[in-house]
């Protein structure tokens, strides 16, 4: 039966991580190339969208491909190299971090951008946006830098190259993680979320132009509140793998559970780009206009798009 469960393992490690990996590369190589078309890049929040993808790219290409090559193909010459397994531990925390900030300061721009009190509105300008990244970048760098020095690679306990809670100090830097990732992120994302909602409510019956730029503005907003919606549940179990690092023995040798837990978190780096096909008229309309072959299949959508542009001319 364990036999069993350690086959299964290595075929999850192999085939879905490879499909969830190829999909990611793909679809974040997508979003990238649509956030720098003129229609995006003139709004602060496809920016941080664009530093998302970028982000969710890079994790796939180191950590995904190393993840595909020891745990599912069992190359050794990856498996049994201390430096490269140092490398990935700072990418894995250092893109996981990353990502998760990266919501949480769309989430503050998306909350300053539907506000109508002067400051508030300050965050949502082309010379914060920045500074915030660079910020979100040397702080997960610095959180990162300790997860290379503590991961230690080992065989005996099934962990491979990870964290063990062998000592006070890394025990300390486990619960640090915990606290930042799977506590502190996505309660800012829900608590800036709301206040968006809260912010549009308020604001829905006051008479507003309407204009293309808030047309978009509404657009991205709406993608926003989807992708944070998701990211949060596919991380939801995120917590659990800092468990199984504190508690190995509570798992014994199967490692199905903790390949489990993972192919959802996985999965939210490679899934922005559905959420963007489903709300973003205008990336739909972007992406049919890069892709002649798309144009077909989002011809109807542009017909729309064109007819309520008209619409809003004239109301204007």
């Amino acid at each position: 039966m364990v036999y069993q469960f350690e086959e299964i393992n290595v075929q999850i490690n192999r085939w879905v991580v490879l499909i969830i990996t190829l999909f990611s590369i793909l679809g974040n190589m997508v979003n990238i190339a649509v956030f720098l078309r003129p229609v995006f890049n003139h709004h602060v929040c496809s920016w941080y969208l664009l530093a998302l993808a970028t982000n969710n790219c890079l994790y796939s290409v180191t950590v995904l491909v190393y993840r595909i090559l020891t745990d599912g193909f069992q190359i050794q010459i990856f498996s049994n190299s201390f430096s490269v397994c140092q490398f990935i531990s700072f990418m894995n925390t250092f893109c996981t971090g990353l990502s998760h900030y990266l919501i949480v300061f769309t989430a503050i721009d998306r909350w300053s951008a539907s506000s109508t009190n002067v400051r508030h509105s300050r965050f949502n300008s082309f010379q914060v946006m920045p500074w915030s990244v660079l910020t979100i970048l040397v702080f997960c760098a610095v959180v990162a830098v300790s997860s290379a020095v503590v991961t230690e690679l080992g065989t005996t306990d099934g962990l491979g190259c990870s964290i063990r809670a062998t000592t006070i100090y890394n025990q300390f830097y486990l619960i640090v993680q915990l606290v930042l990732f799977a506590i502190i992120a996505p309660i800012l994302m829900i608590i800036f979320t709301l206040l968006t909602i809260q912010n549009r409510k308020m604001t829905g019956d006051l008479p507003i132009t309407v204009s293309r730029c808030r047309k978009m503005e509404y657009h991205l907003t709406q993608i926003f509140f989807l992708l944070v919606t998701v990211h949060i549940m596919l991380n939801l179990l995120e917590w659990i793998e800092y468990l199984i690092l504190f508690r190995p023995n509570m798992f014994g040798s199967c490692m199905l559970i903790q390949t489990m837990i993972r192919m959802p978190i996985y999965a939210s780096f490679a899934v922005p780009i559905v959420w963007y096909l489903i709300l973003g008229i205008e990336f739909r309309r972007e992406l049919g206009k890069m892709i002649p072959i798309l144009a077909p299949l989002f011809g109807r959508i542009q017909i729309n798009t064109t007819v309520n542009n008209d619409v809003e001319a004239h109301v204007y």
